[in-house]
């Protein structure tokens, strides 16, 4: 009964936000790395879990709060977004206590524990060449 809940809330924060923004769904579509039934799916409340990856776009896209997405005591209305120093604050080298409390909403999402222990079980160059990669990337997202 609470799963519902909680993917009904995140559905409707993900359209309160989009709604927002004023733009297309295929734009919006588009800028999360999704397909337009995919958007359509998560706006429903037909997305079993989120990912993390649909979270941090979210964020960085529509600066939303990353905890008012996740957080399901929080009402969807109003939408909360962050301000810049909060962004920061997401990142992977922010702040220590609030990527523990990211961290902890994330363990329980299917996939994520096996992706960090494959990623765990890698040698230490192959770790960094990733990390590199990664860091890469999301600076040539946010330029």
């Amino acid at each position: 009964m609470t799963a519902k809940k909680s993917e009904t809330l995140f559905g409707n924060k993900v359209k309160a936000i989009l709604d927002r923004s004023g733009e297309v769904r295929t734009e919006s579509a588009r800028k999360l790395r999704l397909g337009i039934n995919g958007l359509k799916s998560i706006v429903q409340g037909n997305v079993k879990e989120s990912s993390y990856t649909v979270l941090l776009l979210l964020a960085e896209q529509y600066e939303a709060d990353l905890f008012y997405l996740i957080d399901d005591t929080i009402p969807v209305l109003p939408v909360l977004y962050s301000s810049p120093q909060n962004r920061q604050a997401y990142e992977m080298n922010s702040d220590l206590e609030n990527e523990k409390r990211l961290l902890a909403e994330l363990k329980g999402k299917k996939g994520f524990s096996e992706a960090m222990e494959g990623f765990l079980s890698l040698n230490p160059n192959t770790q960094r060449a990733l990390i590199g990669l990664i860091k890469a990337i999301s600076e040539s997202n946010q330029k």
